[in-house]
C-alpha cells in the first residue's frame, strides 16, 4: 500500500515546494525600519528644533496623541516662550523637558466628534508639528 502511494506523493512534492499558495503570492511586505540619520541631518530636515516642556496632552480627544508644549530654548524655527502642539507618540510625560525635532504638518488637526470623546479639547489645531522618523 505504501509502495503504491509513495510515487504519487513524490510526484506532487515539487509542486508543493515550488508553488506557494495563491494567498501568499499576493501579499506585499513593507519594511518600516528606522533609517540611520545624523543629528546634522535631523537638524537640516526639521522645521522646528527646540527644548520644550510638556504642559498637557490628550490621547482621547483627537485621532492621535496631542501635546501642548512651551518652548524653553529654540535652535530653529520657533521663538522661546511660544506654545506649540505636537505629536503623535504617547511616551512623553507631563512636566518633562525634551529636545524635539519636528516637521510642520500640512493639515490642521480637528478634535473627534463631541459624542465620541468626553471632556475639553484644544479645539481645531491649525499649527501642528509631527515628531520625525516615527519617534526613533
Amino acid at each position: 500500500m505504501l509502495a503504491a502511494i509513495l510515487p504519487v506523493f513524490l510526484s506532487f512534492l515539487p509542486c508543493i515546494l515550488v508553488r506557494p499558495p495563491a494567498a501568499l503570492a499576493q501579499q506585499t511586505v513593507k519594511l518600516t525600519e528606522p533609517i540611520p540619520v545624523t543629528i546634522q541631518g535631523l537638524f537640516r530636515q526639521a522645521d522646528v528644533v527646540a527644548v520644550v516642556r510638556i504642559l498637557s496632552g490628550t490621547t482621547e480627544q483627537y485621532p492621535i496623541a496631542v501635546y501642548d508644549a512651551e518652548v524653553l530654548q529654540s535652535f530653529k524655527g520657533i521663538r522661546v516662550g511660544a506654545r506649540m502642539f505636537f505629536g503623535p507618540y504617547i511616551s512623553y510625560r507631563l512636566g518633562s523637558e525634551y529636545l524635539v525635532f519636528l516637521q510642520k504638518s500640512k493639515r490642521a488637526l480637528d478634535p473627534k466628534e463631541p459624542s465620541s470623546a468626553a471632556g475639553m479639547t484644544y479645539g481645531r489645531i491649525d499649527s501642528f508639528y509631527s515628531v520625525m522618523y516615527e519617534g526613533y
